[in-house]
């Protein structure tokens, strides 16, 4: 099945293929916990839904009520939901988003493969747990290198033409520190003391006292 952010709500807006979602997440689960010898109810019941529903329909709205119930039941927030409204008639497609992102985080509890955003987020929780290294006014660590306006004119010499290396070719870290140097060498505020900031691995920088975790 191939879903794109174009034809996002319109491959889900009848709610047939969420209702699938929960239902094979629903089985998933029960496995897991039969792994696990654990005693955590979660739903068993299979989750009524109609496949020919029309997109706009009262079928939509119930199929896609019935997922919301489901969602409750494991422990999705209300904060995290939707109005049937917003995906039958596409009104809200960031409310559907943070749903089943939502959905992504308890999955992964159950060791479901989450989302990419999901790992993103604990792969920046771990970071964040990480014990903060003390800053050096010796040699600070990986400092971001110095943009070409700041840099002192060189003595012309003769050398060899270097080769020209398209932008398209930079590296996702030389672009994001590229971006972090140009907002630190020009702030949008106009504080009159400026952080020094430091590079400590890919995405990752201190600034002042604190970390920012910064990803493109």
């Amino acid at each position: 099945l191939e879903i794109t952010a174009e034809s996002f709500m319109d491959r889900l807006d009848n709610g047939f293929l969420l209702c699938q979602l929960a239902e094979t997440l629903q089985e998933k689960f029960r496995q897991r916990m039969q792994s696990n010898s654990t005693t955590e109810r979660i739903p068993d019941k299979k989750i009524p839904c109609r496949q020919s529903a029309p997109s706009g329909s009262f079928f939509a709205r119930d199929n896609t009520a019935n997922f919301l119930a489901w969602c409750r039941k494991v422990g999705v927030g209300e904060t995290c939901l939707f109005e049937s409204e917003d995906l039958v008639l596409h009104k809200q497609p960031r409310e559907v988003c943070l749903c089943l992102l939502e959905l992504g985080r308890i999955a992964s509890r159950y060791n479901v493969e989450p989302p990419g955003l999901i790992k993103l987020e604990k792969e920046i929780e771990q970071e964040e747990k990480a014990p903060l290294p003390p800053p050096s006014p010796v040699s600070p660590a990986q400092p971001l290198p110095p943009s070409p306006s700041s840099s002192p004119t060189p003595s012309p010499s003769p050398s060899p033409t270097p080769t020209k290396v398209s932008s398209s070719k930079k590296s996702t870290g030389k672009l994001l520190d590229d971006a972090v140097r140009h907002i630190a060498d020009d702030p949008p505020c106009r504080c009159p003391h400026k952080f020094c900031v430091e590079r400590q691995s890919q995405g990752r920088y201190r600034v002042g006292e604190k970390m920012l975790f910064i990803r493109v």
